[in-house]
C-alpha cells in the first residue's frame, strides 16, 4: 500500500526541470554553459531569479505542475567539509555542485560572491545594529566571528548566482514548502538550506544593512546541503559540512529548525 505521506502528494502536472529552466531563460538570462575547474575565476555572477519585489519566482504553485510522485531518493554528494570558519555556505554549494557533476572550489564560489568586510556597528544592547547585506554579497570576514562583528555569512541571493555561474540552473529564495523540497530531492535535485548550528529553531534579530534592507540574523547561522529524502520513514538526509558528515532527520525536526530563517533554500538543478 502506498503510504500516506506519498498519495497525499501525487500530482499530475508538468516537470521540475523543465519548468526551473523556463523560469530562468524568460526571467533572467544565463550565461552559457561553461566548464568551470576548481581554480576558476569570475568578476560578476547573474542576478537571482526574482521578481522586482525581491520575492523568489518561482512558487509552490510552479512547483506542484511537476508530473512526478513523491518517493524515496539519496543524492550521492561528496563528504564536502568547510574550508574556512563561516563559508559553510560555500561548502554547501560545493557539494551540491558535485552532486550534479561541476567540481568547483570554495574558494571560487567565495570569488564569485564577493564579500563586504565592513566592520558590524553595535548598538547600545552589544548587538549589531548596522552591518552589510547577505541578500546581495557575503557579509564579513570568511575566518571573522559572529560575535565580534567581524564576519557573518550569506544568503540565497549570491548562492544561487554562483550556481548559475558554474552553468546551471538554481533558484532561490525564502517561504519555500516542505513540499517543494521533498519533490525537489525525489527528483535528485541537492537543495542548500539554511539553519542554525544547534539543528534547532532558534529565535532571530534584525540590523540594518548599509542599503537600507532590514537583515534578519542569528549567531550560529549554518548552511547545508540535503541530499536524500525516505518517504516510507519520513526522513531527510543531510550533509553537514562543518563536520564531514552526513545526518538523518525526521521531517518534522527538518521543518522546524529550516523555520528560522524564513524558509530558505537553493534548489540546484
Amino acid at each position: 500500500m502506498r503510504s500516506l505521506l506519498e498519495s497525499a502528494w501525487r500530482h499530475r502536472l508538468r516537470t521540475l526541470p523543465a519548468l526551473l529552466a523556463l523560469t530562468a531563460l524568460v526571467l533572467a538570462p544565463v550565461s552559457a554553459v561553461r566548464a568551470v575547474s576548481s581554480s576558476a575565476t569570475a568578476t560578476s555572477a547573474p542576478s537571482p531569479l526574482l521578481d522586482t519585489a525581491g520575492n523568489t519566482v518561482l512558487t509552490s504553485a510552479l512547483l506542484n505542475t511537476s508530473t512526478a510522485t513523491l518517493r524515496t531518493n539519496y543524492i550521492t554528494v561528496p563528504m564536502v567539509t568547510q574550508q574556512y570558519a563561516l563559508d559553510c555556505e560555500a561548502a554547501a554549494l560545493e557539494a551540491a555542485l558535485a552532486a550534479r557533476g561541476t567540481k568547483v572550489s570554495q574558494d571560487w564560489i567565495l570569488s564569485v560572491m564577493g564579500a563586504d568586510t565592513t566592520l558590524a556597528v553595535f548598538g547600545s544592547s552589544g548587538n549589531p545594529v548596522a552591518w552589510g547585506d547577505p541578500y546581495t554579497t557575503f557579509v564579513g570576514n570568511v575566518n571573522g566571528s559572529e560575535v565580534t562583528g567581524t564576519g557573518y555569512g550569506v544568503y540565497y541571493g549570491p548562492i544561487a548566482a554562483a550556481a548559475r555561474a558554474a552553468g546551471h540552473v538554481a533558484v532561490g529564495g525564502t517561504g519555500w514548502s516542505a513540499t517543494d523540497i521533498y519533490f525537489a530531492l525525489s527528483e535528485g535535485y541537492p537543495v542548500v538550506v539554511w539553519t542554525d548550528t544547534t539543528f534547532t529553531a532558534v529565535p532571530t534579530s534584525t540590523w540594518t544593512a548599509w542599503d537600507g534592507r532590514v537583515v534578519p540574523y542569528a549567531v550560529g547561522e549554518h548552511a547545508v546541503t540535503l541530499t536524500g529524502i525516505d518517504v516510507i520513514n519520513h526522513t531527510l538526509q543531510l550533509l553537514d559540512v562543518e563536520t564531514g558528515q552526513l545526518g538523518t532527520f525526521t521531517m518534522e525536526q527538518f521543518t522546524s529548525f529550516w523555520s528560522t530563517f524564513g524558509n530558505m533554500a537553493v534548489i540546484v538543478t
